[in-house]
Formats: C-alpha cells, structure tokens, sequence
C-alpha cells in the first residue's frame, strides 16, 4: 500500500533543529510525550511531558502528538492507538525512538473502521504477536495491517526532516 498522501501536497515540516529535539528525547532511558503546534510558518513550539501517559490532554490547537519508545521499536500499540483517536483535534501522532520515527496520520476511512473495531483492535495486535516470531516481523506487519485499515504511516530515520502534507494549521 502506497503512503503517497504524507508526501503530496507537502505543507507541514519539522525541521532540524526541532527533530534533533525529538531525537534527543527518542535516545533518553525514561519516556516522554507531548504535543507540536503549528503556525502558519511552521513549528510554532513543542510541549515536552516526562513520564508515561495514556493520553495527554493536549491544547485544542495542537495538530500533531507524540512519544517515546523505549523499545527502539516504533510500532504504535492498540493503546496508543486507541489514545490517539480518543483526541478529536490531534491529526497525526509521531513515535520516537533512538534510531527512527514513525509519523502517523489519522484519515476519514481509518476514523471509520476504528469506530466499528475498536473493541477488537487488541485482539488483532495479539493475533499479529502469536502469528510472528520476532519483534521486528511483528512490528512490520502490525504498521502493514494498520495501513490496511487507512492509517497514513511513515518511517523517518533519526536526524532527517519530517517533511508531510495531510494536516491543517489549527490557529
């Protein structure tokens, strides 16, 4: 399945400075989450939470989430999925770890089949965990599944500029 839409229309950045920021907080020994607000000439600031969370209560103008996986692996988990859409405002969410990011971005047909699966999602992500051995096939299907279902997904290594189109400026 193609993630073209994160690359067309490219309209929102997080450049160098700020990535180094995620990059540095993706290579800590404990976990930390927040939010990025966007203006309309980029990265307007970035909210940094210690510790682990649920779900952060993020101000209503902030488009984009994240946090930290210690596991070095960026696969979400059914709860951080179910976190990301339990916030209405949040558009996209980017898990960090010490080598990569993935940016995930929610869409209308992804919105739909979670509204009819949600009770089922951690079932799916056990089904995933019995099915493979390893972590690494178990994240690789489960992001390959998740896309399936309408999530927009894109790996970034660590220190390149997450460049992606697919969500708007909330002033």
């Amino acid at each position: 399945m193609s993630i073209f839409n994160i690359d067309k229309k490219i309209n929102k950045i997080i450049g160098k400075e700020d990535r180094r920021t995620l990059d540095n907080l993706g290579k800590r020994k404990f976990e930390f989450g927040g939010g990025i607000d966007f203006n309309h000439k980029g990265v307007e600031r970035i909210e940094v939470y210690r510790g682990k969370t649920d779900e952060l209560d993020l101000p209503p103008d902030f488009e984009i989430g994240y946090h930290t996986h210690l596991s070095g692996l960026v696969a979400p988990s059914a709860t951080d999925i179910h976190s990301i859409m339990a916030s209405p405002n949040q558009q996209a969410e980017i898990i960090v770890g010490p080598q990569k990011s993935l940016l995930i971005i929610k869409t209308q047909k992804f919105k739909t089949w979670y509204n009819a699966n949600k009770n089922r999602l951690d079932m799916y992500q056990h089904q995933h965990i019995q099915k493979y051995k390893t972590k690494q096939k178990i994240a690789i299907a489960w992001i390959r599944f998740l896309k399936s279902k309408g999530l927009l997904m894109k790996i970034y290594k660590r220190g390149v500029p997450i460049k992606f189109g697919g969500v708007r400026t909330i002033e």
